[in-house]
C-alpha cells in the first residue's frame, strides 16, 4: 500500500539517493554538533537533494519552510492559544529562502522540464476538482487505504496493517502535540511537532484531493516522510500502552516490543506481496517464474554482457535486430542508444548484411519471442 515494495526499490535510484541526503539533513539537524557546521552540512544536503530528485526536494522544502509559518500563524489566532516556541533548530527562515531560490534557479531556469511537470500537476489538480468524488482520479493504493476495492483476505490484511500503522503514527503526533510530558520525555521542539502536522496534511491530501495520487504515488512520499514520522510510531505505541496499562496489568516494555515487531514483520510481508503468494493468489511477478511481466523485468547478466560486447566491438552503423524485450537489455550495455529494430521477428523489417541479431536468455533457453505490435 503506502510504502515501497522492497524488491522493487531498484527502479527509483535517483529518488533513493535523494532520500539518503534528506535523511542525512534531518540527522544533522537533530545532532549536537557546532551550529556553524550544522548549517554548512544542511546546505550541502539541500543542494544534493535538489540535484538528485525534484519531487523529493519539494517535499523537503515544505518541511523546512512551513513549520516556522505555522508557529507564527498559530500565535495570532484569536481565542486559541498555542504555547509554541520558535527555536530555529529544526527550520529557519533564511534556510527556507535559500532553499526556494536555489530550487527556482535550478528547476525553473536551468532545467525546464521538471518545473513544467510540476506546473502541469498543479493545473490538472485544480481542473479535477470538478470531479472531486471520482475514484478514477485516485490511485488504487490510496483507494485501498480507505478499504475500497478489497477483493480477498490478502487485500484486507494489507489494508489493516498499513491503516494500523497510520493510526499509531497519528496517535503519536497528537500525543506530542497535546502532552508536554511527552515533549519533555522525547526532547522534541515545537518545529518538529509542526513538521509532523504538515506531513499528516500532505499524506491526507493524497487521499482527499483528486489526481494528486495518480501523478505522484503516495508510496514514494510516505517512504520519504518516514524519516520524520518513524519516532511518532514508537511514541504512539508508548501512548497506547500507557493508557492500556491503567486497565490491564502487563509488562509494558515487552508488550511494546511485541506490537512493534508484529507490525513491522507484517508490514514487510505485505509490502513484498508475500501474503498473496501464501494464499495462492498470483499477484507479483517476483514470485512467478513465468509470465510476460516476469520475462520483461528480470534481466540476466549474460544479456547485458552481450550488449556490452556489441557496444565496444560492434559496428556502430549496423542495426541490432531483437524482439520487444531485448531493447531493454541492449540499452543497459551501451553508452548511448544504438540503432535498434524491435520488429525483426514480425518479419516486417529488412535485414542488411552486417547487421546483428540480438537474442535474449528467453529466446535461446525458453524458445520464447515477444513480438512488437
Amino acid at each position: 500500500m503506502f510504502q515501497f515494495a522492497y524488491i522493487y526499490m531498484g527502479q527509483y535510484q535517483r529518488q533513493l539517493i535523494a532520500f539518503i541526503f534528506f535523511a542525512a539533513a534531518i540527522m544533522i539537524l537533530t545532532s549536537s554538533i557546532k551550529e556553524s557546521y550544522k548549517k554548512a552540512f544542511f546546505i550541502i544536503f539541500i543542494i544534493a537533494t535538489v540535484f538528485s530528485h525534484y519531487t523529493s526536494s519539494y517535499v523537503f522544502f515544505a518541511i523546512v519552510a512551513l513549520p516556522s509559518f505555522i508557529i507564527w500563524a498559530s500565535k495570532r489566532l484569536k481565542g486559541i492559544k498555542f504555547p509554541w516556541k520558535y527555536t530555529g533548530t529544526f527550520s529557519s527562515k533564511n534556510l527556507a529562502i535559500f532553499f526556494f531560490v536555489f530550487m527556482f534557479l535550478w528547476y525553473a531556469q536551468l532545467t525546464g522540464p521538471t518545473f513544467r511537470d510540476t506546473s502541469h500537476v498543479i493545473i490538472e489538480t485544480f481542473k479535477s476538482m470538478a470531479n472531486f468524488f471520482s475514484l478514477e482520479l485516485r490511485n488504487y493504493s490510496e483507494q485501498g487505504v480507505l478499504g475500497i476495492g478489497l477483493a480477498h483476505f490478502p487485500n484486507f490484511l494489507s489494508t489493516f496493517v498499513h491503516d494500523t500503522v497510520f493510526l499509531i503514527i497519528g496517535i503519536g503526533v497528537l500525543a506530542l502535540f497535546s502532552r508536554q510530558d511527552y515533549q519533555r520525555r522525547y526532547r522534541v521542539n515545537d518545529e518538529y511537532i509542526a513538521s509532523t502536522l504538515i506531513i499528516l496534511a500532505m499524506l491526507a491530501s493524497f487521499v482527499i484531493l483528486p489526481y494528486v495520487s495518480t501523478a505522484y504515488g503516495g508510496t514514494r512520499l510516505f517512504s520519504q516522510l518516514l524519516v520524520i514520522l518513524a519516532p511518532c510510531f514508537i511514541i504512539g505505541v508508548k501512548f497506547i500502552t500507557d493508557h492500556a496499562k491503567k486497565l490491564i496489568k502487563f509488562n509494558q516494555k515487552k508488550m511494546m516490543k511485541i506490537i512493534i515487531l508484529t507490525l513491522l514483520i507484517l508490514g514487510f510481508l505485505c509490502t513484498n506481496y508475500l501474503q498473496y503468494e501464501i494464499f495462492g493468489i498470483p499477484y507479483s511477478y517476483a514470485y512467478d517464474n513465468t509470465g510476460e511481466r516476469r520475462y520483461e523485468t528480470f534481466i540476466y547478466d549474460s544479456e547485458v554482457t552481450g550488449a556490452a560486447w556489441l557496444n565496444y566491438h560492434g559496428n556502430k552503423n549496423s542495426t541490432i535486430h531483437t524482439d520487444r524485450v531485448g531493447d531493454h537489455r541492449i540499452l543497459l550495455g551501451f553508452n548511448k542508444e544504438p540503432k535498434m529494430d524491435h520488429y525483426f521477428f514480425n518479419n516486417t523489417s529488412p535485414f542488411t548484411k552486417g547487421d546483428y541479431i540480438y537474442l535474449t536468455h528467453l529466446n535461446i533457453n525458453e524458445g520464447l519471442i515477444f513480438k512488437d505490435t
